[in-house]
């Protein structure tokens, strides 16, 4: 069952109004590049379902990290900057398979002055994404904390549960993804892996035991749960 995060989607009123006003609807596979940095934004793109990967191409060299969006989040929201000829400033790729509602600059207007619930919403939404993302940038962590905490991110977007104590996430997410998502070498998340209690990372499939995760970022400096639907 797709899973959906507070916000935009998770309000039946608003599902209605943005499928109702949205023009065109995407699906991408996973692995499929989104959007470019410097790509022309002509418009807001809704995740219905799936995860996606955003690195932000003001990101300081070196680091690489990604941010993880999921059901609920916005894509394009460099048109919110007023300018109306906005370029992309994140290089975003399907994590998963992902769904995706687009609305144009015009459409987006119109629906935001015709309905306050979900201008409301739009405004919360930004502010969740705007504050993970600074989150992300401002605080310096371990490399076992890095992954521990985009293991619960990835987790989240996805709609993963717990069964059985352990979390198991899709098969897009292997090693070589989380050395991409994280920046981190193979050798340096080799490490992580002899360091992280509960986490088990294989050729073709990636669990933890969430319980353990949280617990070991508890202690970290800054870190505090992303604003999304927690996992069971």
């Amino acid at each position: 069952m797709p899973h959906t995060q507070h916000g935009l989607l998770e309000n039946a009123d608003n599902v209605a109004s943005l499928a109702e006003r949205a023009s065109l609807h995407v699906r991408y596979s996973a692995g499929e590049m989104i959007c470019q940095v410097g790509t022309y934004v002509a418009g807001i793109h809704f995740i219905r379902c799936g995860a996606v990967s955003n690195r932000v191409a003001t990101l300081e060299s070196g680091s690489g990290r990604s941010c993880i969006l999921g059901p609920g989040d916005l894509i394009g929201l460099e048109i919110l900057l007023g300018n109306g000829h906005a370029l992309s400033m994140s290089q975003l790729r399907a994590l998963t398979d992902v769904g995706l509602d687009f609305l144009s600059t015009d459409e987006l207007r119109d629906l935001l002055a015709e309905d306050a619930a979900v201008a409301r919403d739009l405004i919360g939404r930004v502010a969740s994404q705007y504050f993970r993302m600074q989150r992300l940038l401002d605080v310096s962590t371990s490399d076992e904390d890095v992954i521990c905490d985009l293991l619960l991110q990835i987790a989240t977007a996805c709609g993963c549960t717990a069964e059985t104590g352990r979390v198991t996430l899709p098969r897009s997410v292997d090693r070589t993804a989380l050395c991409d998502l994280s920046g981190l070498s193979p050798r340096r998340l080799r490490r992580v892996l002899d360091d992280v209690e509960g986490l088990h990372i294989g050729n073709a499939d990636v669990s933890f035991d969430p319980e353990d995760v949280r617990s070991r970022l508890q202690h970290c400096p800054g870190w505090v749960p992303a604003a999304r639907a927690s996992l069971p």
